[in-house]
């Protein structure tokens, strides 16, 4: 229950009128905060969302490079073990070695030109 003293003192209308239109006023004021409030949340979780989604791409990315890169060290060591065991095919395996090179470099030309990895 409401307590009316301003019912003597207001020009238009009574005590529960003036009362009434406070608890409106304050109940609008709280419904708006309460909008804004929902709206700044929904923005914070969609920037969270994608925030997550650009991480989970970036270890897919790092993960595949990671894959492709490996492969081409490995024949490199290989050749190179090779070329030691058996120098008279040293030629041979130079020219294997130097196509693992050309892959690994264009890997790299191609990670150098990527959107999002250089900041100019």
């Amino acid at each position: 229950m409401d307590l009316i003293l301003l019912d003597g003192t207001l020009p238009d209308g009574d005590g529960f009128d003036f009362c009434r239109q406070v608890k409106k006023e304050k109940e609008t004021l709280i419904g708006r905060i309460q909008v804004k409030m929902r709206q700044v949340y929904e923005i914070m979780q969609a920037q969270a969302d994608q925030r997550w989604e650009e991480k989970k791409q970036m270890e897919e990315i790092v993960s595949d490079i990671s894959h492709q890169v490996k492969t081409p060290i490995a024949n490199l060591r290989m050749y190179h073990e090779l070329a030691a065991q058996e120098p008279e095919k040293a030629g041979e395996f130079m020219e294997a070695e130097e196509r693992q090179i050309d892959k690994l470099e264009f890997l790299m030309k191609t990670m150098i030109k990527c959107p999002g990895w250089r900041q100019d």
